[in-house]
C-alpha cells in the first residue's frame, strides 16, 4: 500500500492530535500549506503503475482541499484498478452530493476516527462544534454508498470509560462497518501539550477496553487493538493485539521483553508513554 500525503490543515482540532496546530479558529485550523495540485499530480504520476492500494492521507483532513476532486480524478485515471482509501474525519461526507462524487471518482474505502458515541464528549475531544452530527451522517452516507468503512477509536483519559458505550453505539448505528480499531494515543504534538487531561494508564483502560471488545464480539463485529502490549491484556484478548505498526525506534521494550513469547508480535509501548508514565506495566510473558 502507498500513502499519499496531501493535506496539513483540518476542520477539527482534536486534543490528542499528534501534530501541534496553530492559528485555530473554531472552524478550521491551519498549520501550513500542503503540496500544490500540480505537485500532487506529479507524485501520483511517479508512483509504480502496479500499485494495488493507495491511501490518501496527510497531517490533516484531505476532503477540505478545494482540489480534492481533481486529485481523486487523477488517481482514478492512473490507477483504475487500485483500491483508493481515504483517512478522513468524514465530516464532508455528510453532504450527499460530495459523497456520491467521491465514490464516482473511485473511492472504495475509508478509515474514520470516532471519539465518542455522544455529542458532548465527541466535541470536547474534536473542539469543533457540529462535528459529531456531520461525522455520523458522513459515515452513514458512505455505508449507504457501499464504501468500506473502518472505525478508529483513539483511546485516552477523556474517552476510555466510554469505550463500552462507543461499542454499543457502533453496533446499533453502523453495524455494517468493516471493522473497529482501538488505538492507544501517542503522547506527541498537541497530545503532549494536553497530556495532563489525556494520560491514563493501560491498567485503567483495559477493563473498559475488553468490555467494549466483548460488546463488538457479541454483535459479530471485527476489531483490532493497536499499541496495546499483549502483557497488559487478558489472555482472551491478546490475539486481537496486532504487532508493530510504526518504526521500532518510536516504541519501547524492556530488556526482558526479548524473552517474552509474544515479543516478535507485540507493539510494546510508545516511547512517549515510557517518558511520561513509565514502563512498570510491561510484564513479559
Amino acid at each position: 500500500m502507498i500513502d499519499l500525503n496531501i493535506c496539513f490543515s483540518c476542520n477539527n482540532n482534536c486534543v490528542m492530535c499528534p501534530i501541534v496546530r496553530l492559528g485555530y479558529s473554531k472552524t478550521q485550523c491551519e498549520i501550513k500549506e500542503g503540496p500544490s495540485t500540480e505537485d500532487i499530480k506529479q507524485m501520483i504520476n511517479s508512483l509504480d503503475e502496479n500499485v494495488s492500494e493507495i491511501s490518501v492521507t496527510g497531517g490533516g483532513e484531505p476532503t477540505i482541499r478545494s482540489d480534492i476532486f481533481d486529485i481523486m480524478s487523477c488517481l482514478e485515471k492512473r490507477f483504475p484498478k487500485a483500491k483508493k482509501r481515504l483517512l478522513t474525519n468524514a465530516r464532508m461526507f455528510c453532504y450527499a452530493d460530495f459523497s456520491k462524487k467521491m465514490t464516482d471518482l473511485g473511492l472504495k474505502s475509508v478509515a474514520v476516527p470516532l471519539h465518542a458515541g455522544e455529542e458532548e464528549l465527541f466535541e470536547k475531544i474534536t473542539q469543533a462544534k457540529g462535528s459529531f452530527i456531520q461525522t455520523i451522517e458522513g459515515i452513514q452516507n458512505l455505508l449507504r454508498l457501499g464504501v468500506e468503512v473502518e472505525i478508529r477509536v483513539v483511546v485516552h483519559n477523556l474517552n476510555y470509560e466510554a469505550l463500552p458505550r462507543i461499542a454499543k453505539f457502533i453496533s446499533l448505528n453502523m453495524p455494517s462497518v468493516s471493522n473497529v480499531v482501538f488505538l492507544y494515543f501517542n503522547i506527541v504534538g498537541s497530545a503532549a501539550l494536553n497530556k495532563k487531561q489525556l494520560i491514563v494508564r493501560y491498567s485503567e483502560v483495559v477493563p473498559f477496553l475488553e468490555k467494549a471488545c466483548s460488546v463488538l464480539k457479541e454483535n459479530e463485529l471485527d476489531f483490532i487493538l493497536y499499541h496495546f502490549p499483549k502483557c497488559v491484556l487478558s489472555e482472551k484478548f491478546r490475539g486481537y493485539a496486532e504487532g508493530v505498526t510504526t518504526e521500532r525506534k518510536r516504541l519501547f521494550f524492556k530488556e526482558e521483553c526479548n524473552q517474552c513469547k509474544y515479543f516478535s508480535d507485540c507493539s510494546g509501548i510508545w516511547r512517549s508513554y515510557k517518558k511520561f508514565v513509565g514502563a512498570e506495566e510491561l510484564n513479559p510473558l
